[in-house]
C-alpha cells in the first residue's frame, strides 16, 4: 500500500512539473506575442501619423497652388472683363448692350469661382488657426456649418486652456470636429449639436477630452459599417496615441468621444 502511495505521489509530482513547464512556456509565448503586437501597433501609429502629416502637407501645397495660380488668374480675368465692358461704350448701342450683358455674366461667374476657390482653400488648409488660434478657427467652422444647417443649433464649450497645444494637436482636433460636423450634415438630421473641449480631462490630468454630441437619428453601431469619416476620426486620434469612441443608437443621436495625451 505504501509503495502504491509513493508511486502515486511521484506521478503527481511529475505531472505538476509538466504543468509548470507548460505554463511557463505559455506565459513566455504570450509575453513574446504581446511584445510583437505592441511593436506592430506602434508601427501602425507611426505610419498613420506620417500619413496624416503628409496629407496635411499635400493639402497645404494644393491650397497654395490654388491661391497663387487660380486666384491670381481669376483676378486678371476680372480686370480684363471690366476693361472690355468699358470699351463697349464706344460701340453702337445694340452691340454694346450685348457685350455688357456677356461681360456681366462672365464677371458673375468669375466672382462665384473666386469665392468657391477661397472656400476650398480654407477647407484644405484652415490658416485661420494660425491667425485666430484653434478656438477662433472652430468658431468660424461652426458659423459656416450653421449657415448650411439653419435649423440646427451648434454650441461650443471649452473648459481649460488650449494655448499649450502644438500645431499638430490643433490640426488633429480641428479635423476631427470638421469630420464630425460633416457627418452630422450628411446623415444626422440633428437640431442640436454640442461640442465640448476639456483640458485636462476630469478623469486624467495628462489627457484632454473632445466630445461632439448630436440629437439626430442615430444608428446601430453593431449593424453599421463605418465609413471613411469615422475611420479618419479614429486614425487621427490613434496617430497621437489617443483613442476615439463612437456611441450611438437608433433615434438617440450620436456621441463622438476622443481622448488625446497632452504630455
Amino acid at each position: 500500500m505504501f509503495q502504491a502511495f509513493n508511486d502515486l505521489m511521484q506521478q503527481l509530482k511529475k505531472r505538476g512539473q509538466r504543468v509548470r513547464e507548460h505554463t511557463e512556456y505559455l506565459e513566455h509565448l504570450v509575453a513574446e506575442r504581446t511584445i510583437k503586437l505592441r511593436t506592430v501597433n506602434k508601427q501602425k501609429q507611426i505610419l498613420i501619423r506620417a500619413m496624416n502629416q503628409r496629407l496635411e502637407e499635400e493639402r497645404k501645397y494644393i491650397a497654395r497652388e490654388l491661391h497663387d495660380e487660380l486666384n491670381s488668374n481669376l483676378i486678371v480675368m476680372r480686370i480684363t472683363s471690366d476693361y472690355i465692358k468699358k470699351l463697349s461704350g464706344s460701340l453702337p448701342e445694340k452691340n454694346a448692350n450685348q457685350i455688357i450683358e456677356n461681360t456681366e455674366t462672365l464677371l458673375d461667374l468669375i466672382d462665384r469661382t473666386y469665392n468657391s476657390a477661397r472656400s476650398i482653400i480654407h477647407r484644405l488648409r484652415p490658416e485661420i488657426i494660425d491667425s485666430l488660434g484653434l478656438i477662433g478657427a472652430l468658431q468660424e467652422l461652426i458659423n459656416n456649418t450653421n449657415n448650411a444647417l439653419p435649423d440646427c443649433s451648434i454650441n461650443l464649450m471649452v473648459i481649460g486652456g488650449l494655448d499649450c497645444l502644438d500645431d499638430e494637436m490643433n490640426m488633429v482636433i480641428y479635423r476631427i470636429i470638421q469630420e464630425s460636423l460633416l457627418n452630422i450634415m450628411k446623415y444626422s438630421y440633428a437640431t442640436n449639436v454640442d461640442i465640448h473641449l476639456s483640458n485636462p480631462c476630469d478623469c486624467d490630468e495628462n489627457q484632454m477630452c473632445l466630445e461632439v454630441c448630436d440629437d439626430g437619428v442615430g444608428f446601430d453601431t453593431n449593424e453599421t459599417e463605418y465609413g471613411i469619416g469615422i475611420i479618419s476620426i479614429r486614425e487621427r486620434a490613434v496617430s497621437l496615441n489617443g483613442n476615439a469612441t463612437i456611441v450611438s443608437s437608433i433615434d438617440k443621436g450620436c456621441r463622438v468621444a476622443v481622448h488625446l495625451p497632452v504630455n
